[in-house]
């Protein structure tokens, strides 16, 4: 068992304090988090760099839904290619679950949620690794975007470069107060990248350029007006804000919610007719065995409406 990340052997021999952890739990005040699955970065496989720092286990589950929270740590670290080889290689086993409801994504601690690429590797980078660099920040974001449920971003602090860009391919963002965003690459002498191209459809193309143009930060106030945030969290109601989130998204049929992502990603690439089309399709397909289709009449429009008798 870990209880803020702070792991508790068999037996406990603390007594008051675990009956403490035990009060908070079920009053809710702090989560209780089951050693499920884990996922370590730095990565050790093939084609590991040796770069980057030491980072901690970066998944763990909810027993109850298949729920995973995915923490980059150690607290405020950069963007470094061990970084990127862990989130890839966690999202890539994401992908192959079944049964898998949603995920969380946050940074360690309560100051950064991921910063921008480590300069001091960047300036060590030739023109063939500084492809295979930035190719692995783009297939972070594409493991997110291609995350078969809905990916929140748990925006935890600074949020800059390469870790903008990442928080901008999650499916939501839920953001603290304190929270600020930058996208300072022109600033250090390099162009924003990769999933900066979310940017103007999350932001308008003005607000966009602003961001890239200048390298200045906003803070989070300013992203929430701007359309780059979804919930923003008043101080020390983050975690309350991401469980209500969870618990909104996990109330929709599984099948349902797995195919309204995909239906999004297309809206994207699509012209408006066919992005009609591919619903249309989409539509048609969830009363396939309409035997095995039962609808959730609890949160429909039908079953609110006033009876006509």
């Amino acid at each position: 068992m870990l209880f803020r990340s702070v792991p508790y052997g068999k037996p406990l021999t603390r007594t008051r304090e675990y009956v403490s952890i035990v009060r908070q739990i079920l009053r809710r005040e702090a989560p209780l988090e089951h050693k499920g699955e884990h996922y370590q970065i730095p990565y050790a496989g093939p084609g590991a760099t040796g770069l980057g720092k030491p980072l901690k286990s970066i998944l763990h589950g909810r027993p109850e839904l298949e729920i995973y929270t995915a923490s980059i740590g150690p607290a405020g670290v950069a963007c470094s290619a061990e970084v990127a080889d862990g989130l890839i290689e966690a999202f890539a086993a994401l992908r192959m679950r079944d049964g898998l409801r949603a995920v969380v994504l946050t940074g360690a601690g309560d100051k950064a949620f991921l910063g921008g690429a480590d300069l001091d590797v960047l300036n060590t980078l030739d023109r063939k690794s500084a492809r295979a660099y930035i190719t692995s920040v783009h297939d972070i974001c594409a493991g997110i975007r291609g995350c078969p449920v809905p990916v929140i971003g748990r925006i935890n602090g600074y949020c800059i470069g390469a870790g903008m860009e990442i928080a901008a391919a999650c499916d939501m963002r839920v953001v603290a107060a304190h929270a600020e965003f930058s996208m300072p690459e022109v600033q250090v002498g390099l162009p924003s990248v990769v999933e900066a191209a979310i940017l103007p459809t999350l932001l308008g193309p003005g607000r966009a350029r602003w961001l890239v143009f200048t390298g200045q930060s906003i803070d989070a106030q300013t992203a929430d007006r701007w359309g780059f945030v979804e919930v923003l969290s008043d101080e020390g109601e983050l975690d309350r804000d991401v469980d209500a989130l969870v618990d909104t998204l996990v109330r929709a049929a599984p099948g349902a919610m797995i195919t309204q992502k995909q239906l999004v990603l297309a809206w994207e690439r699509l012209a408006l007719s066919d992005a009609v089309e591919a619903g249309i399709d989409a539509f048609e397909a969830s009363f396939t065995d309409r035997k095995s289709t039962r609808l959730n009449s609890s949160h429909s429009s039908v079953s609110r409406m006033p009876s006509s008798a």
